[in-house]
């Protein structure tokens, strides 16, 4: 039985073609050379996969481990599974630009000031987690509800420790060249 799998990916869009020969075999009769040749008809069944995007309690959540940064990253997942390019190369944007200010506000805070230590990650996940239900919601929830499916919880956390990781390198190699 002749079975060929094809993955194209065509505009952050992925199509899977099956070719297999049809169950009742039907053939076309080709006239080249003065001969006859038979060639056995094919059928094609085609499947669309979309990418997954993240929910917004996602995004809040792993806003809240990894930092802005990770949020950035989040909405522009989101935005490029939507189809708008623009505004994830712009989220990714606004992401480092807030990683940028929060950490130089943190450090520009004296000393003798007394903030608990999770009052931060709790205002920037749920200024994540508004700002995505503000200018995703909607989307979100029909691109789902249309079969399509969210990234599982393994890959929101793994990200957001990706994002610790990059965010501590970066302060430390600032901390390094300021002591230069």
């Amino acid at each position: 039985m002749l079975t060929v799998f094809r993955l194209l990916a065509l505009n952050n869009m992925y199509a899977l073609t099956f070719i297999m020969p049809s169950p009742l075999k039907s053939y076309k009769f080709i006239p080249s050379n003065n001969s006859m040749e038979i060639q056995q008809e094919q059928q094609v069944a085609e499947a669309v996969i979309k990418p997954r995007v993240f929910s917004t309690t996602q995004i809040r959540f792993g806003t809240f481990l990894g930092g802005p940064i990770v949020a950035g990253y989040y909405f522009a997942e989101n935005y490029k599974a939507f189809g708008d390019k623009g505004r994830a190369r712009a989220s990714w944007i606004y992401g480092i630009a807030a990683t940028i200010i929060i950490a130089g506000g943190i450090v520009a805070i004296p000393a003798d000031v007394k903030i608990p230590n999770y009052i931060f990650p709790l205002a920037y996940g749920w200024t994540a987690y508004y700002m995505a239900d503000h200018f995703q919601g909607s989307q979100i929830i029909v691109y789902t509800a249309g079969g399509e499916g969210l990234f599982g919880w393994g890959r929101v956390i793994l990200v957001a420790f990706i994002g610790v990781a990059i965010t501590f390198l970066c302060l430390y190699l600032a901390v390094i060249i300021a002591d230069r």
